[in-house]
């Protein structure tokens, strides 16, 4: 059994699909240009106002989690019109690169990572993907769902009298705009921020063959809180451990923004 909380995953795959917006929701128009918040978002597929991605610019962030704290940045590297990477840095560690990608439905992190820590749970080798971390521009509305799921089947196993034991490993998260509002933090208040609500679970499954003689799954939840032209301002996160005994919590906000120009 573990008890470790889930938090991250490595997988890197293009996003597939789309986010889903009901059609009596109007679509909101931005609250101000790009060029009105000097922002200058690349172009293409990557140019999102709530995740900008600008190479000028390092987002700043504290994390409470557990009676610890950690700062932590990212800046944008090597962005073209359908990828870029995050160069994240948490405290003293070494910065590490996340490659990321964009279509027309979105924008996907082949990396799960809880409130942009840079402690990566699990390595594994043969990963895969589906859904998108963020659905474009113009699927950002109230009421806009979708999902992202992260799937390890391991190819590897251990031998046991029984037979080989294989290890599968599933994240799967659904996401929803669910208000639009005013979210307040150290650094400034924001009145028109969307606050995405994310429900999920962890499971890991041991298996013999095709059946499943073991599994455990911790529940995950997190509100996330995105600016336009800003990005994310505020990740509020909560993940079950598998033994049932407790929740880990944690808090991040931004900081500090930082421009190079």
């Amino acid at each position: 059994a573990c008890n470790s909380p889930a938090s991250e995953l490595i997988v890197p795959t293009p996003p597939t699909a789309t986010a889903t917006v009901p059609s009596s929701t109007p679509t909101l128009e931005p609250t101000s240009t790009p060029e009105a918040q000097g922002v200058q978002l690349p172009n293409g597929a990557c140019a999102h106002p709530y995740f900008p991605v600008v190479e000028d610019r390092t987002l700043v962030y504290q994390n409470k989690r557990e009676g610890r704290e950690t700062i932590t940045s990212i800046a944008f590297v090597d962005v073209n019109q359908s990828a870029f990477a995050v160069e994240l840095k948490r405290d003293s560690d070494p910065a590490i690169l996340i490659p990321w990608s964009c279509t027309s439905a979105g924008i996907l992190s082949p990396v799960l990572i809880e409130d942009y820590t840079a402690s990566l749970l699990f390595e594994l080798d043969s990963p895969d993907v589906s859904g998108i971390t963020l659905p474009s521009a113009n699927q950002m509305v109230l009421g806009s769902t979708w999902s992202t799921e992260y799937v390890v089947h391991e190819m590897g196993g251990v031998e046991t009298p029984a037979g080989i034991l294989y290890t599968d490993y599933e994240v799967t998260l659904n996401h929803q705009v669910a208000e639009k509002e005013t979210v307040s933090i150290s650094l400034a208040d924001y009145p028109d921020s969307y606050r995405v609500d994310t429900e999920g679970r962890f499971r890991i499954a041991l298996r013999l063959g095709d059946e499943v003689v073991e599994e455990e799954v911790a529940p995950i939840n997190y509100s996330s809180w995105y600016v336009e032209y800003v990005g994310l301002v505020r990740q509020d996160f909560k993940v079950g451990y598998f033994d049932g005994s407790g929740e880990m919590t944690s808090i991040t906000e931004l900081i500090e923004i930082r421009e190079s120009n």
